[in-house]
Formats: C-alpha cells, sequence, structure tokens
C-alpha cells in the first residue's frame, strides 16, 4: 500500500520543518533571556504540578487518539508531538514580541 500523499509533499515536510525549527532556535538564541530567580523557584513546586497533569493528559491524550487509526499508528504520536513543541514555541516568541520586546529582550519565566 502506497502513501497517498505525493512525492513532492513528502520531501518538501521534513525541509521545512527543520527549517522552521532552527529558525525558532536562532530566535530563541538571539531574543531571549531566561530568569531564574530563587524566589520564583520556591513558590514554582505548589503551581507546577496543579498544570501539569492536565497539559500532558490532553497533549498525549491526542497523540494517542489518532493512534488508534490503522494507517497512522504511531506515526501520527510522534507528529502530534512535534507540532505541540513548534506551536508552543511559536506561542512563548509571539507573545514575548507583542507585550516585552520594547525592553530589547524577552524575558522568559517559569512563571
Amino acid at each position: 500500500m502506497s502513501c497517498k500523499y505525493p512525492r513532492s509533499v513528502r520531501r518538501c515536510l521534513p525541509l521545512w520543518a527543520l527549517t522552521l525549527e532552527a529558525a525558532l532556535i536562532l530566535l530563541f538564541y538571539f531574543f531571549t533571556h531566561y530568569d531564574a530567580s530563587l524566589e520564583d523557584q520556591k513558590g514554582l513546586v505548589a503551581s507546577y504540578q496543579v498544570g501539569q497533569d492536565l497539559t500532558v493528559m490532553a497533549a498525549l491524550g491526542l497523540g494517542f487518539l489518532t493512534s488508534s487509526f490503522r494507517r497512522h499508528s504511531w506515526s501520527s504520536v510522534a507528529f502530534n508531538l512535534f507540532m505541540l513543541a513548534l506551536g508552543v514555541q511559536w506561542a512563548i516568541l509571539l507573545d514575548g514580541f507583542l507585550s516585552q520586546f520594547p525592553s530589547g529582550k524577552v524575558v522568559i519565566t517559569l512563571f
């Protein structure tokens, strides 16, 4: 059984995905700064555990839901997690550029 997508899509998608990921890595390198103060780390333990379970269940649940289809199986989980990572990276950068960029750097905190 051959793939239903044409060869042009199968060749271009990995190239575009790697190019986009490389661009996001460069944007993070040049335009972000991580804030890691000690007083923030103490409050993180209490608040982080609340949202962690729901996020993991939503991300993995959608990936494994599509893996139940016979044709897609494990590749849908990998593609879902890759798209999730790209979306989170893009959302962090876009939020920082729209709200914090006049200072010159996007400050990334855990809160």
